[in-house]
């Protein structure tokens, strides 16, 4: 269900339990997309072609390899990133993304936040609970940060 709020276009899929985007439109012109609760195994290559995507969800879905988001065509403008509950074991590398401040990658399998260092220092909530990370990355240059 597509959805105009506030002059965004906003794709809202949230709870289909799709288990890919295949019979889904996906409009250039998508700023915000929702794909909370669905079956989703990979990112589905029509996302990393947005140049407008402002915001991107896949809580709660399926997901293992993430590598692809690094090629976002969005990458520079994305302002949230959330990977929540998925079965990520490793982060894709987040250095492109230069405005984000959001960033959420809790409940996976991730084991080392190295690629965090990565990030921009626009980030002000960064989400990693409940992963397998061992070890506590510096962090010091995330200035932004909120507690």
């Amino acid at each position: 269900m597509a959805d105009e709020e506030e002059g965004n276009h906003v794709l809202d899929l949230c709870g289909g339990q799709l288990p890919d985007l295949a019979k889904v439109t996906i409009g250039d012109d998508v700023q915000e997309i929702d794909l909370t609760e669905n079956r989703l195994k990979e990112v589905d290559g029509r996302i990393l072609n947005l140049r407008g995507l402002k915001k991107i969800s896949f809580r709660k879905n399926l997901l293992t390899d993430v590598e692809a988001l690094d090629e976002m065509s969005s990458a520079g403008g994305l302002l949230e990133l959330v990977l929540y509950d998925n079965h990520i074991k490793k982060l894709p590398p987040l250095g492109n993304f230069k405005m984000i401040s959001k960033f959420d990658s809790s409940y996976n399998k991730v084991r080392s936040m190295e690629p965090v260092r990565a990030l921009s220092s626009s980030v002000e909530e960064l989400y990693l609970a409940s992963n397998k990370i061992g070890e506590i990355e510096p962090m010091a240059h995330l200035t932004n940060l909120k507690v």
